[in-house]
């Protein structure tokens, strides 16, 4: 399936979307609180 990066800035947030995501199969690639810090993982 698709390779996800979650940015969300509530933890409470990143982690319930990662539960439905790995649910249905995606793969979870990492996790931000914030777009900076997205954008720096993104890059990388």
């Amino acid at each position: 399936m698709a390779r996800i990066l979650i940015v969300d800035d509530s933890a409470v947030s990143r982690k319930k979307l990662r539960m439905i995501l790995e649910a249905a199969k995606h793969e979870i690639v990492g996790e931000a609180g914030d777009g900076f810090e997205g954008f720096k993982k993104y890059e990388n």
